[in-house]
C-alpha cells in the first residue's frame, strides 16, 4: 500500500510541472509596444489559461490583460523596458528570448528539463527509405546532436540554432542501430535509432 502511495505523490509531481509549463509565444503581434505586449499564439502554442497572470522583463512587471484565440497581451504594470522588440522574457519555467519582435531562442528552466525528454521525437524511425532524419526539439533550443554507432563511435554531429526542428543528412550511414544524444541546457536525451534501407 505505501508503494501505491508514493507512486500516486510521484505522479501528481509530475503532472504538477507538465501543468505548470509555458510555451514561448512564437512572436509579437502588430501593435505591441513597451506598454502592451501582445503575443500571437499558433499551433504549437499552450492554451491561454496555461499563461502565467505575470511576466517579467528585466525590472518590468506585466500583468495578463487578455487572452482569446491567437493573442495574448500583456500591460506593464510596473517599471519599463527600452527596446520592445528586444528582450528576454520570464514565462513561468521558460525563458524566452525576442529579437526583432520573433521568438530567438528559449531556455528551459531545471525543472522543465525533465519534460525534455517527453518533447523530443526521431522521424522516421526506423529509416526504410530516404537518406533524412528529422528529430523535433518541441522548443526553439540551441542544441548539440550527436549520433554514436553500437560500439560507441561517434559517426555524426551538428549543432542546431535556436530551431525547433533539425533535419540531418544521414546518407554516410549503414543499416544498423544507432544512438541519437541531444544535448541542450545542462540536460542529454538518448534515443535509438533503427536503419534498415
Amino acid at each position: 500500500m505505501k508503494k501505491h502511495y508514493f507512486l500516486f505523490v510521484g505522479m501528481l509531481f509530475a503532472c504538477m510541472f507538465v501543468a505548470n509549463a509555458q510555451d514561448c509565444p512564437p512572436s509579437l503581434a502588430n501593435g505591441s509596444s513597451a506598454t502592451t505586449l501582445i503575443f500571437s499564439l499558433t499551433g504549437g502554442s499552450y492554451p491561454c489559461g496555461n499563461y502565467p497572470e505575470t511576466i517579467t522583463i528585466g525590472s518590468a512587471t506585466y500583468t495578463k490583460g487578455y487572452c482569446h484565440g491567437n493573442s495574448l497581451e500583456y500591460v506593464l504594470a510596473s517599471g519599463s523596458i527600452g527596446d520592445d522588440q528586444n528582450f528576454t522574457v520570464s514565462f513561468g519555467l521558460n525563458t524566452c528570448e525576442y529579437v526583432d519582435g520573433v521568438l530567438a531562442s528559449e531556455t528551459l528552466s531545471t525543472a522543465d528539463n525533465t519534460l525534455l525528454s517527453e518533447r523530443i521525437k526521431l522521424f522516421p524511425n526506423p529509416i526504410a527509405s530516404g537518406n533524412t532524419l528529422k528529430i523535433d526539439l518541441g522548443a526553439r533550443l540551441e542544441a548539440k546532436i550527436e549520433i554514436y554507432n553500437i560500439t560507441g563511435k561517434l559517426v555524426l554531429a551538428e549543432n542546431t540554432n535556436r530551431l525547433s526542428e533539425k533535419e540531418l543528412n544521414v546518407s554516410s550511414l549503414t543499416n544498423g542501430i544507432y544512438i541519437v544524444k541531444v544535448s541542450a541546457n545542462t540536460t542529454s536525451i538518448s534515443r535509438k535509432l533503427v536503419i534498415m534501407k
